[in-house]
């Protein structure tokens, strides 16, 4: 016993083109998306970093500030307590954020004395310094920085602060 035919179908239609114009119209919004990661990835990166770097300078100001510190006192990359070193030791540790910083270290002892030359002198014991950091973190991307940007910018500022009981 013969098997009955098979019906035979219209003309096949050509389907060779249709994902050439899916990839078209999606691989933009893919290649946005992967950038916006990559992006946020950067800022993300940047922001931990910043928090760090100004959580160790001030722990590293609390433990070298007061005016009877020793002179063999040493902040952790091995410099001396001096104001310089230690905002030096902070920008150094600065390695992967683009650009400049901007640095403020403060004593507080009922009113603050931002910005003071002398500012581990004036760090007795029981008064807190306070490490501010903030800088402006390209975004490389317009898109992206319509989205993540300050005001729609092509910029975002990220801040960091830390606070440390000072010791000596």
């Amino acid at each position: 016993m013969a098997l009955p035919a098979r019906p035979r179908r219209g003309p096949r239609r050509r389907c060779a083109g249709v994902t050439l114009i899916e990839f078209a119209l999606v691989s933009p919004v893919l290649f946005l998306l992967v950038m916006g990661i990559v992006v946020g990835g950067l800022v993300v990166t940047n922001q931990m970093q910043l928090g760090n770097v100004v959580r160790e300078g001030a722990r590293a100001a609390a433990l070298c500030g007061g005016i009877g510190r020793a002179a063999t006192a040493l902040l952790p990359d091995g410099g001396p307590c001096t104001n310089a070193a230690l905002v030096s030791f902070i920008a150094g540790s600065l390695h992967a954020v683009p650009g400049t910083v901007a640095l403020n270290i403060t004593v507080i002892n009922g009113n603050s004395i931002p910005n003071d030359p002398n500012v581990l002198d004036e760090c007795q014991k029981g008064k807190s310094v306070v490490v501010d950091a903030s800088f402006a973190q390209p975004l490389y991307v317009p898109l992206v920085g319509r989205v993540l940007g300050d005001g729609g910018a092509l910029v975002r500022t990220l801040h960091a602060s830390a606070v440390a009981t000072c010791e000596q």
